[in-house]
């Protein structure tokens, strides 16, 4: 597997051919016609891909994923690999989108589908499981509530949006990266746009509230719209960007910035452990997916006080990134410069309990999933019954570590939390820093191991993530296969 993940790194760097994603639908009778070891295709989660180079590589052999090629092996997968990011290993294979699992959504003014290759991949909700939604009026306000029956939930699963002052887009995570819509054209257009939501229910029942321009019967919420009532992949699904306010810009180590952006009353914007978000700079049009973070040491200078959503960002300012330095430079409290919306990603927090000991690599900024992931520790980890939770950051030089202190402070409180900076940049004879130092290495890995105590541990007890530049993350991955731990037991966070 690692000569693959070497090979897929070499791809970026022009070493082999790396086609762009196809818009091909794919029928189930051309994917049937390509179900042999020199052609062999297979569709996941409504993408199929050339499978024919990788065969050879994959862990299980020739035989076990040949059961999935040729058809749509979405189920076997899930069976078998349900953690694994196959997006990551497969990059630069897919070769169209699956027949019956694609559809391709009318253009509605203030909501457009996802800039991703292809269009929407959806699949009918199984009966069983469809939510229940209800639609009540009084003269004043109308109200939809949505009941998802029988799932564990909470309040990040959940985004409502309303559009172009006419059009509610209601987003809830079913099973990472699917969601399920409803995408409605209002019987009339708001003049006040503010949504409101309240939960009930632990979180399984959402009610959605809007106050109607007149008081006159609706009947109903409108027309539903093609895609409402499917379940979608969520980094191609409908984008519901809201204009958002950057109300705090904090430098917390070189180059690094905590920014907060207050969302518009108009949105509310739901990102389970993971995810990340599209942030939209207005005037240029450019655009980056950032992930959203969880206040851990919340001082007075971080929080800014609304009654409207609020995100976290920790954010490093590049001087020749184009978004990062519109960012810098916009001015506090200012309207109308930015948007915000479209949550995505396929992590599940399923993946965070089911053995004792988690190592979270990171590079950079890529210790930014880790800060929500720790927080879900906090709150969870006496019922989840993990043992140690290690975050390993890497960073150039001593300046470039994010929050350094309270970290350390924080592992002296909490007995299964561990930080381990590693520098890259140091010289040897530096004695200010007496931490480990370079680049991830066998050696290095089996270093880190030991300074977490944890040595005589069998291997199946840990899980691993890793959270960096794609050769980060391909060395990472290969001194764990050297190791000897499986790769099945990585997740990789995609950049």
């Amino acid at each position: 597997m690692i000569d693959w993940i070497r090979r897929q790194s070499l791809s970026d760097s022009g070493n082999y051919s790396m086609k762009s994603p196809s818009k091909a639908e794919i029928s189930l009778e051309q994917l049937q016609q390509h179900n042999t070891p020199k052609d062999a295709w297979l569709a996941l989660r409504g993408q199929v891909y050339n499978v024919t180079d990788y065969i050879s590589y994959h862990p299980g052999g020739v035989k076990e994923i040949m059961k999935g090629v040729g058809k749509d092996a979405t189920a076997l997968f899930n069976a078998i690999h349900r953690y694994v990011n196959f997006e990551s290993i497969l990059k630069g294979k897919q070769v169209g989108f699956f027949g019956p699992n694609r559809q391709i959504s009318q253009s509605v003014e203030g909501s457009q589908l996802s800039s991703n290759p292809g269009t929407i991949s959806v699949q009918e909700y199984d009966d069983v499981l469809t939510p229940n939604t209800k639609f009540h009026e009084d003269n004043k306000f109308c109200f939809y509530q949505i009941d998802l029956k029988g799932y564990k939930y909470n309040q990040d699963y959940w985004t409502a949006s309303i559009l172009s002052k006419d059009i509610l887009l209601l987003k809830v995570v079913t099973s990472p990266p699917d969601i399920w819509v409803a995408h409605y054209k209002l019987r009339e257009a708001l003049i006040n746009d503010t949504i409101h939501i309240t939960f009930t229910n632990r979180a399984r029942t959402m009610t959605v509230k809007l106050e109607k321009p007149r008081q006159l019967s609706w009947k109903s919420l409108g027309e539903a719209l093609p895609d409402s009532n499917l379940i979608l992949d969520s980094r191609q699904s409908i984008e519901d960007m809201t204009p958002c306010t950057l109300v705090i810009k904090q430098e917390i180590a070189h180059d690094f910035y905590l920014m907060a952006f207050e969302v518009n009353p108009s949105a509310r914007i739901g990102v389970p452990v993971g995810f990340d978000v599209k942030v939209t700079a207005v005037n240029s049009g450019i655009s980056r997916r950032y992930t959203p973070v969880s206040l851990l040491f919340p001082k007075s200078e971080y929080q800014y006080k609304s009654s409207n959503e609020v995100l976290y960002f920790v954010i490093k300012i590049y001087p020749e990134g184009k978004m990062t330095q519109t960012l810098v430079n916009t001015p506090l409290n200012t309207t109308e410069l930015l948007k915000i919306g479209y949550s995505s990603g396929n992590f599940n927090s399923d993946w965070l309990h089911g053995v004792d000991f988690y190592f979270l690599f990171a590079a950079g900024s890529g210790i930014t999933p880790y800060l929500r992931i720790l927080d879900y520790y906090k709150e969870h980890n006496i019922a989840l019954g993990v043992s140690r939770v290690i975050i390993v950051h890497w960073s150039k030089e001593m300046k470039d570590i994010i929050w350094r202190t309270e970290f350390e402070e924080m592992q002296k409180k909490i007995k299964w939390f561990k930080f381990i900076p590693v520098l890259t940049q140091v010289a040897d004879d530096d004695k200010s820093w007496e931490g480990l130092r370079g680049r991830i290495s066998t050696t290095l890995l089996t270093e880190i191991i030991d300074k977490a105590k944890l040595a005589k541990k069998k291997k199946n007890q840990f899980r691993f993530m890793t959270c960096g530049p794609e050769g980060f993350n391909v060395a990472v991955c290969e001194s764990l296969e050297t190791s000897g731990y499986p790769l099945d037991s990585a997740f990789i966070f995609l950049g």
